[in-house]
């Protein structure tokens, strides 16, 4: 998942209607860097952290906490439904 979420904000889609989540999760990645990220994604998606407690420790904004678990998880959603169609 997190791999999915770097290599999009690498190569934000631009005919996507998710692509500002793309080009958003590229100014997160900039910020803070891919570990902090990455650590954010497991405690949302793994741990089931709320968004803002899995910031702790990690010097990274609550908000930006929930716009990364906010767009791992709509991309986990979309890897989703792609397996089932």
């Amino acid at each position: 998942m997190a791999e999915l979420l770097f290599e999009r904000a690498q190569h934000p889609r631009a005919d996507h209607q998710d692509g500002h989540l793309d080009e958003l999760m590229a100014t997160v990645i900039d910020r803070y860097g891919t570990g902090p990220v990455r650590t954010v994604i497991h405690r949302v998606l793994v741990d089931s952290m709320p968004y803002r407690t899995a910031t702790h420790d990690l010097e990274v904004r609550n908000i930006d906490g929930v716009r990364i678990g906010t767009t791992a998880g709509q991309f986990l959603d979309e890897l989703n439904e792609q397996s089932e169609g």
